[in-house]
């Protein structure tokens, strides 16, 4: 398994930020954040399971393309 550097992004702060921009907004955009609010989130569960797998938690194992 090969493993990268961690990423500078909080995902979980990103996704809170994104529900909050969600409940400000109406109609279409407030769809289009909770979209955003839901990547951010997936990709907070992704960087813990590869923190996992790497073990460490600074070093994010890397998936390459088939």
């Amino acid at each position: 398994m090969m493993c990268a550097m961690g990423s500078p992004y909080d995902y979980q702060h990103e996704a809170q930020t994104a529900m909050s921009m969600a409940l400000a907004a109406t109609g279409n955009d407030r769809q289009n954040w909770v979209r955003v609010a839901l990547s951010w989130q997936y990709l907070a569960r992704n960087a813990a399971d590869r923190g996992r797998a790497c073990g460490s938690g600074q070093e994010r194992p890397l998936e390459l393309p088939a």
